[in-house]
């Protein structure tokens, strides 16, 4: 099993539990919507489809690089599922196909240097096996525990960098209801600057994999820019004393959404880093959707009603649609 259909598999599934919800449709920088959750994305690319009626599904197919559209891949006589479940390699003509126990470790083909993504190919590979010949995958819980695994690979690192702290803040000493406004109105005037018209991240990845086309990720530069803007513009604000906690969760949340979809636009080069970024993505945009309701929480507490002219009603706008 070579990587890349691997990757293609894993980062088709990942991309999918944001791409059939209708508000992703909806364009917008900081749209800030949730969708559904990465296991059941997953769960769903792992489906029954069996185009060529060889025993081997198409998603399969994928990890053996093996035809979904011819039942004997190898033109060997047997079926490729038939092949799978005997340990031996569908895209190898017989005789000499039966899978080593090395082989099987390996994820079919022989590695020199491993690095991160053959790794994780490795250990995936050998959980599906042992799942398959052990006739798990025809059940859910076999398909759970499959995507379980998956999900829980050390591999996929986690996105916590970009933490900002008060030494990043300019601070003021105002803690009236005429300074958190105007440093609502500020936050909520930024975004509007720079917000763009775009499509959904997930979307346009998932486009990119659809025509295996690396330049449909060129769309994400510019959206990766905007939220850069956002930051950086943001750090130059005067922030009431009182209002720094928001402003460092907005700061950190905004700054890890910039890092993921930079990491989404290196699918092509190095898919392991992509599904981290893509495993990551729902909870940043999650936390960044938070940071601006608690903080919408926070200006009504101070008695706060931001009117729909104000660019502070970004605030209230995104925590109405909670």
């Amino acid at each position: 099993m070579g990587t890349g259909g691997l990757a293609l598999v894993l980062v088709l599934g990942v991309v999918f539990y944001t791409s059939h919800t209708k508000e992703l449709q909806k364009p917008g920088t900081l749209s800030l919507t949730e969708g559904q959750t990465l296991a059941q994305a997953i769960q769903r690319e792992f489906s029954d489809q069996d185009r060529d009626s060889d025993g081997l599904r198409d998603w399969e197919e994928g990890l053996w690089g093996a035809d979904p559209n011819n039942p004997d891949t190898d033109n060997d006589g047997a079926l490729d599922g038939e092949e799978v479940d005997n340990n031996r390699n569908p895209i190898k003509a017989g005789p000499d196909d039966v899978l080593t126990d090395i082989q099987i470790q390996n994820g079919v083909r022989s590695y020199e240097e491993l690095n991160n993504t053959d790794v994780f190919a490795r250990a995936f590979f050998t959980d599906y096996l042992q799942l398959r010949q052990g006739g798990q995958l025809q059940t859910q819980t076999g398909k759970d525990k499959l995507v379980e695994q998956l999900l829980s690979n050390e591999s996929l690192s986690s996105f916590t960098e970009n933490n900002f702290t008060e030494a990043d803040v300019t601070k003021s000493q105002l803690n009236t209801p005429s300074a958190f406004r105007q440093y609502a109105n500020a936050v909520g005037s930024i975004v509007e600057t720079f917000s763009l018209n775009n499509r959904n991240e997930a979307v346009i990845l998932l486009e990119a994999l659809e025509k295996d086309d690396p330049s449909v990720l060129d769309e994400l530069i510019p959206i990766q820019e905007a939220y850069k803007n956002i930051g950086e513009e943001m750090q130059k604000l005067v922030v009431p004393k009182d209002a720094v906690d928001i402003h460092l969760e907005l700061l950190s949340s905004i700054s890890r959404i910039e890092t993921t979809i930079a990491i989404m636009r290196k699918t092509f080069t190095d898919p392991l880093q992509a599904i981290s970024a893509l495993k990551a993505y729902q909870g940043n945009a999650t936390a960044l959707r938070l940071a601006f309701v608690n903080a919408n929480t926070f200006f009504n507490k101070q008695g706060i009603v931001f009117d729909q002219t104000e660019s502070g009603y970004l605030f209230t706008s995104i925590a109405k649609n909670n």
